[in-house]
This record gives C-alpha cells, structure tokens and sequence, in this order.
C-alpha cells in the first residue's frame, strides 16, 4: 500500500494550505508571488545554502536587542559587551559543522563584519538626546516587542490574525516612533530609502504599535547600516505615517491576506506520495508572477519541465518550518526578562499588551532581515 504524504501541521494553519496567523514574510512573499509562497510557507522549502544576508541580519538583531535591553541598566560600554557576547553565542546556531562560529564566502556579510557593524551603530547613536527606548509596564523595554492583532476577517470559519516583532519603540521629542534595522550593502542614499516607502512591511509595525500603545505613533525610523568590505556607514531616515496611511494600510492587508485565503480554500489538493511529489502537483493553485523572479530562489525549478520539478525541490531544498504562531513564543537569554515578560497578564493591558485578552505572540528577532 503506497503511503500518502500529509503536511506536518502549524499552528499559523487552520487547515492543510490554509495560513490564518499571518506576518510580514509571508504576506510579502505571497504578494511577491503565489507560487513562491507555496513553495516556502505551505511546502515549508528552504534552499539547503543558508542566505548570507539572512544569518547576517540575525546576528546583527540579537546583538541589538540585548544591547538596548541592558544599556539603560548598565550602561553603554557593559551593554556593549552583553551584545557582542549574545552576537557570538548566536553564530554557532549558524555553524555548518556546529562545533564554531558562522562561516561566510561573503566578504561583505560575514560574522567580522557583522561584530563591526554592531560596534559601529552603538557608537554612532550611543549619545542621542531625546532618543530614549520605551519603557513598558514593570520596566519592560519595548525590544523586539511581540504583537499581534486580528485582521477582522474570516474565510470559511477561519478568523485571520497578523503578528510579528517590533525591534524597538523609542519615545523622542518628536514623538513615539517604532525603529526598524535594516543592513545592507546599497549605499545609503535617498533613493535607498525610498525603497521602503511604500512598503508593505513598515506600515504594518506602525499599525501594530498603534494598537499595541492604544495611541497613533509618529510612524517608523529606517536605523539603517551599509556593511562594506573594509568600512561601516550609518544612516537614518524616518517615514511618517498619519491615520489615513494607516487605515490604508488595515484595508489594504484585509484583501491581500483575503486573496491569499481564498486561494488556499479554493485549491483541491491531489494526494502525493512525498512532499516533492505534493508540491508538484499542486502548486498549479497559486500562481506564478514571473515579473519578479530576479531573485527567487526557486527560479529553475519553475524554469523546468513541471513533470521534473518534484525531483528538482527535493533535491535542491530542505524542509524548514516556518511558524509565525510558535516562533512568537521565542524568549530572551535573560532569564530576569523573560520573567518580566511573563508577569504582564493580558488583562492590565498596560501599553505593549494588545487589546483583545489574548497572549501576544512573537518572532524571534527580525522575520526578513533585508540584505
């Protein structure tokens, strides 16, 4: 008797195919293109190379989230130290042979670069005036801050939710802003910047802090690094973002993650021997953009013979889970501030607890860190 192959389950999936617990990766990629999002977030496939820029963006995460976590505790120079530490601990999750540091064939994003980059930025905007990271409900800072929302929306009984991270919330004399990182090797001009108005990703954390603080914020602060081979440049925009840009947003995000619903519903799935097998044939569901395949990491498997597509993914690809709902529920090293954490109940719904009597989910750091 042949077996039949099943998706293994998620907590973001209502059904086989059917993602509710949304973020801003895999709303991303589905808008990007429908079929590279099957492949990824329904097929769970990753290239067996780990991106370069992905690892990088990580590491330079986490080295920032203790730092800003200690610093106002312990000062610049100790927090410093507690951010590289974290940096370095982080690398051999990354390790090929997971007996030493990430390795990288980059000669821009590798794990050096990665230490001066993060030494840099503190030191760039250790001294801001008027800067001053959020400080939450028993002394909660607001770093990598969980949140999640409902999208008050509900395809075939499955009520549709967005979440993610925010890297930090700062209070300055211009108002409350959330701060994004981005790293990068694109030199830091205007037109850098530009990139990310509009996006589909920095609304959304301007959306969630609003709800989270139960007040508008100001909008969202680029802190972005440009990591050359031999040298370090900082730079900082902010992307203001008023109630209209807002509700655009909440109404924009209800129809794409709708679409993306109703695509999975309406898909008849075939069995399949193995996930190879599944993916084949069923990704005819979703559809290919071949507008942006520039950098699809799936490019020649949909440039093959469908019959022979199967093969390509199974060879080519590994499976890794990729869920929003149990990824939120990543703590801290610190073992004081995961306690912090937990000690927030839904129902004092101090500013970074949601409405809605609901645990906050959360990513662990940044969902897509941006090459």
């Amino acid at each position: 008797m042949t077996e039949t192959f099943t998706l293994p389950p998620k907590a973001s999936f209502g059904a086989p195919a059917l993602q509710t617990v949304w973020d801003s990766s895999s709303l991303g990629t589905y808008l990007r293109c429908p079929r590279r999002y099957f492949y990824t977030y329904v097929c769970n496939l990753r290239p067996k190379t780990e991106s370069y820029d992905l690892v990088f963006g990580s590491l330079f995460h986490v080295a920032m989230e203790e730092y800003h976590l200690e610093r106002q505790i312990r000062g610049h120079n100790e927090a410093q130290v507690i951010g590289l530490q974290a940096l370095l601990e982080a690398s051999w999750s990354h390790s090929e042979t997971k007996n030493g540091h990430w390795k990288s064939d980059s000669p821009n994003k590798n794990l050096w670069n990665c230490i001066r980059a993060f030494i840099w930025h503190t030191e760039h905007f250790a001294l801001e005036p008027d800067f001053n990271t959020t400080v939450l409900g028993k002394k909660l800072r607001a770093v990598e801050l969980p949140f999640t929302f409902d999208l008050d929306l509900k395809v075939n009984g499955f009520a549709a939710s967005y979440c993610g991270h925010l890297d930090r919330v700062v209070d300055t004399g211009s108002g409350r802003w959330v701060v994004d990182y981005k790293t990068t090797t694109k030199t830091l001009t205007s037109s850098y910047f530009d990139t990310y108005n509009p996006s589909t990703q920095l609304p959304g954390y301007a959306v969630a802090a609003s709800i989270v603080f139960h007040e508008p914020v100001q909008g969202v602060i680029i802190d972005a690094i440009q990591v050359g081979v031999d040298f370090t440049r900082c730079g900082r925009s902010h992307l203001r973002l008023g109630a209209e840009r807002a509700d655009e947003w909440m109404h924009n995000a209800h129809a794409w993650v709708e679409d993306a619903m109703v695509t999975a519903t309406r898909a008849n799935l075939e069995p399949a021997t193995s996930l190879g097998d599944f993916a084949a044939k069923n990704a005819k569901h979703w559809k290919m953009n071949t507008e942006s395949c520039f950098i699809c990491p799936f490019k020649e498997v949909c440039r093959s013979t469908p019959s022979v597509r199967g093969f390509i993914l199974e060879a080519e690809f590994n499976i890794s889970l990729w869920d929003p709902a149990v990824r939120q529920g990543a703590k801290t090293p610190n073992a004081d501030r995961e306690a912090s954490r937990e000690q927030i109940s839904p129902g004092e719904t101090p500013p970074g607890q949601p409405q809605g009597g609901e645990g906050v989910p959360a990513e662990a750091g940044s969902a897509d860190p941006s090459p």
